[in-house]
């Protein structure tokens, strides 16, 4: 049962990972607006989605404005996880591909973790 959370938990993040993407390809690639202004929409947009997504498909929890707040929170401290593993391989002189590689299979398993045990703890 947890690994088929697990599995959900990465499909989710992988699809919301593509509508970021598309959504500061659209912003800034098509409508040519500012980069810094289009990926904080994109943040915003895809995080939501995430948590609604999550909240309902995943942890079967229903939505609220302190969940999300937690979520947020959780998803806030993944970003700040990704950022030092990131510099931290980059002061150890690591190939930048094999940098994101390692964040790219670490944090999604320390953010899974922390939205099962602390936001939607039961």
């Amino acid at each position: 049962m947890m690994e088929n959370k697990i599995i959900k938990f990465f499909l989710v993040g992988l699809f919301n990972t593509c509508v970021n993407l598309l959504i500061i390809y659209f912003l800034t690639g098509v409508l040519l607006i500012n980069i810094i202004i289009s990926s904080t929409f994109s943040f915003i947009i895809s995080n939501l989605l995430s948590y609604f997504i999550n909240s309902k498909f995943i942890f079967h929890k229903p939505l609220s404005v302190t969940l999300y707040s937690r979520f947020l929170f959780a998803s806030l401290f993944s970003f700040s996880m990704s950022f030092i593993l990131n510099t931290f391989f980059y002061f150890l002189d690591f190939h930048y591909l094999l940098a994101t590689l390692v964040c790219m299979l670490v944090v999604p398993l320390i953010t899974f973790f922390t939205h099962k045990y602390w936001t939607w703890k039961s």
